[in-house]
């Protein structure tokens, strides 16, 4: 009974010990977390008057930053689309793979802008990971740019599915049928992904 007592003693020891260190850990990686986000806040503060600074720092925070900088991008109502653009492209620029899963995040955004946006960035880097979360969007109509037209009462909108479709050829090599309507390349998009599953 004496030793059982004493193992159960030095095993209560040992637990209090794990759980001190264990706090101790968990409240160094809050804090840690706590500054990240405090400094990407500082970051965003310096657009768009100082962009170079503020590049240089998210670069220096690295993809430790990503989590702030999609929550800040998303909840930020009065962010505007400068910068917007420009924490995507920082985003985009890093050629991470946290980079590459934040842009695909940045797909299911509530802004079509930066649906848009991160349909392009993954294009540039023929990011083959996004293709089935691009071909969910081919029907998304909102409306990511308008362009104006040499004719100054011609608007030309550019819609989120627009900027799929091309980031879906950037990505595969594939080219739908140039003469076909915009809804009937879209289509085309849905049966060669429904094919390409079936092939599996």
């Amino acid at each position: 009974m004496h030793i059982w007592g004493q193992s159960s003693a030095r095993a209560m020891k040992i637990l209090i010990v794990i759980s001190v260190l264990f706090i101790s850990v968990s409240q160094a990686t809050v804090g840690r977390q706590n500054d990240v986000s405090a400094r990407v806040s500082q970051v965003v503060a310096l657009l768009p008057n100082e962009p170079k600074l503020a590049r240089k720092h998210l670069l220096a925070l690295g993809p430790s930053a990503f989590p702030y900088v999609l929550r800040i991008v998303r909840e930020d109502a009065g962010l505007g689309m400068i910068k917007k653009t420009f924490l995507i492209d920082v985003i985009a620029r890093s050629k991470t793979k946290q980079s590459g899963s934040a842009l695909i995040e940045l797909l299911t955004d509530t802004d079509p802008y930066v649906r848009g946006l991160a349909a392009s960035y993954v294009d540039k880097r023929r990011y083959r990971a996004a293709v089935p979360h691009l071909i969910k969007l081919l029907d998304d109509k909102g409306v990511y740019v308008t362009q104006l037209q040499t004719d100054p009462e011609r608007h030309e909108p550019v819609l989120v599915r627009d900027k799929v479709m091309e980031a879906l050829q950037g990505i595969t090599g594939r080219t739908m049928d140039t003469r076909s309507t915009q809804d009937e390349r879209a289509a085309a998009w849905v049966r060669w992904w429904e094919k390409q599953q079936r092939s599996k």
